[in-house]
């Protein structure tokens, strides 16, 4: 288990791209995840405003991690389960997983967040659930 844990992890920080946050005309702000921002925003037409983007390595990963972060689940409860709309502003936890450092502890089977002295765990198991290639 450890070994293949290892291998998606090292697989995951090879996968780089933007995390992003915009705002849209009704007040909703989305999260996300794109290789190419300009694409990304002509797909969606003016409707949406770009606030903030993020290089990134893990792509998949923070998104995921920003995805089940308890305010955003809790926004998001009696939404689409891949809707990336909240009704808050959520830059500040955007923000928090895009520049976070991401470790794997295989001894205590956990997977840590960290940035400056707050740090999130999860177990190293949860990124076999979230992870999607």
């Amino acid at each position: 288990m450890n070994n293949y844990v290892q291998e998606i992890f090292t697989k995951s920080s090879n996968q780089k791209g933007l995390i992003y946050v915009c705002e849209n005309q009704n007040g909703q702000f989305k999260y996300g995840k794109t290789k190419n921002i300009e694409n990304r925003l002509k797909m969606y037409g003016q409707e949406y405003n770009l606030l903030t983007a993020y290089n990134v390595n893990h792509l998949s990963l923070r998104e995921n991690l920003i995805r089940y972060d308890l305010a955003i689940e809790a926004d998001r409860r009696y939404k689409d389960a891949r809707n990336e709309h909240v009704d808050y502003d959520c830059q500040d936890t955007v923000e928090w997983y895009a520049k976070c450092i991401i470790k794997l502890d295989l001894k205590k089977q956990r997977l840590n967040c960290y940035l400056g002295k707050e740090s999130v765990s999860k177990p190293a198991n949860f990124i076999l659930n979230i992870l999607h290639f």
